[in-house]
């Protein structure tokens, strides 16, 4: 029972219960009153103890009235509180609602000590908060795995986690500093981690340490180059040891290439907007290194199917041409990006 009511009915109990004793106290002065002759003395004692009672009780129905009062006030407070986050829930759209629902059940469940049912709820729907925009609510949920990941030892996971959940969308959202020291923690315990995984998560686990130094190398690029160069070649070195007839590593090898290319349009100041000044060699070469590093990303994603990467190799393209005055092809390549955008929103429909 909640204590204000408890308060209340505690109250109304005890004004109810000298209420009930009244009539027996009116009877008992009128047969004082009929068997006595009434004295100066009895009206001295009996005219105060009647004020005193009235007084009482009038303090018992004051106080009664107030927390009934209270009581109400506070109900219809909650209600139109209610009312407002039911609004609220309401208003949100399908993705929103399922997002913080996955949020609160995985907290419920970290809660209840069942780290397992959290780390799959993380490695499930992680990428997908990614896709649909929901990166507060990644890292959210990156922050309530990754003890769940700590006590079950799961080192797979806690790479993920620094890596992906921690390190990248904290950088998309601007937490530059701590992305760095999570995508580092994530290098460091993916490169310590030997002979506890299975081939399977041996190589995902390889493949999360050379997309961490990928990661760093265009985060890096904003204040060093040719730092930014040497991470990517580090996370080229990892790849290079692996089975390059793997989906998966060409996969890698093409966001290589596209994270190469965007290092340097980025270098060149033209990776949002701007073009190249005319008569630059040196420009005009990195421009068209960037674009042949640009097209053999499209080239790999198209044909592993990677609908979203290769849209994304075809609009960097799409920039550097215009940054090269090259209109027609400029054109052209815009032309098939539109299509396969086209293509993509249709399967989603």
């Amino acid at each position: 029972m909640k204590p204000q009511l408890k308060k209340v009915l505690l109250n109304g109990g005890s004004g109810a219960l000298i209420l009930s004793g009244s009539p027996f106290i009116f009877q008992l002065v009128q047969s004082q009153i009929d068997q006595h002759e009434i004295s100066k003395s009895l009206i001295r004692n009996l005219v105060p103890a009647n004020v005193s009672l009235s007084f009482v009780l009038f303090i018992i129905s004051a106080v009664f009235l107030a927390n009934a009062i209270s009581l109400n006030k506070s109900l219809i407070e909650v209600r139109t509180e209610n009312k407002a986050l039911k609004k609220e829930y309401y208003e949100r759209s399908p993705e929103e609602r399922v997002a913080q629902s996955l949020l609160s059940y995985a907290n419920k469940l970290s809660v209840q000590n069942k780290n397992e049912a959290v780390i799959r709820i993380r490695n499930n729907f992680s990428r997908s908060l990614h896709i649909l925009g929901f990166k507060e609510v990644r890292i959210a949920l990156g922050e309530i795995a990754l003890p769940s990941a700590v006590i079950n030892n799961d080192d797979f996971t806690k790479v993920q986690i620094l890596i992906d959940d921690l390190g990248w969308t904290n950088y998309i959202l601007g937490n530059i500093q701590i992305a760095i020291q999570n995508i580092n923690r994530g290098i460091e315990i993916a490169s310590n981690t030997k002979n506890t995984l299975n081939n399977k998560e041996n190589l995902e686990l390889k493949l999360f340490q050379a997309k961490g130094f990928r990661h760093l190398a265009l985060i890096k690029n904003q204040q060093s180059h040719p730092e930014a160069l040497t991470l990517l070649q580090k996370s080229i070195h990892i790849l290079e040891a692996l089975d390059l007839s793997e989906a998966k590593v060409k996969r890698d090898f093409g966001q290589i290439y596209h994270a190469h290319a965007l290092l340097i349009a980025e270098e060149l100041g033209i990776k949002e907007k701007g073009a190249i000044r005319r008569g630059d060699n040196e420009a005009v070469s990195q421009l068209q290194e960037a674009l042949n590093e640009t097209r053999k990303s499209a080239e790999i994603m198209k044909e592993l199917k990677d609908q979203e990467r290769y849209c994304k190799a075809l609009a960097l393209e799409v920039r550097l041409l215009e940054a090269s005055g090259a209109e027609t092809e400029t054109k052209e390549v815009s032309a098939l990006l539109n299509h396969m955008l086209t293509i993509s929103e249709r399967k989603e429909l």
